[in-house]
């Protein structure tokens, strides 16, 4: 069994928040990106692009 480093700082205590807006806005080129990386994939869960 591997022996597990402790953890630096109490994570218990810690509050996850965000500021961005809702939607989240993405330029076309980071579109882009996704549809390259990712585009089999989401074809795969969501079906053909249309």
């Amino acid at each position: 069994m591997a022996a597990h480093r402790p953890a630096k700082h109490d994570l218990s205590a810690w509050t996850v928040t965000d500021d961005w807006s809702d939607p989240v806005p993405i330029t076309d080129a980071e579109l882009d990106v996704f549809e390259a990386w990712f585009g089999d994939l989401f074809g795969e869960l969501f079906g053909p692009h249309r």
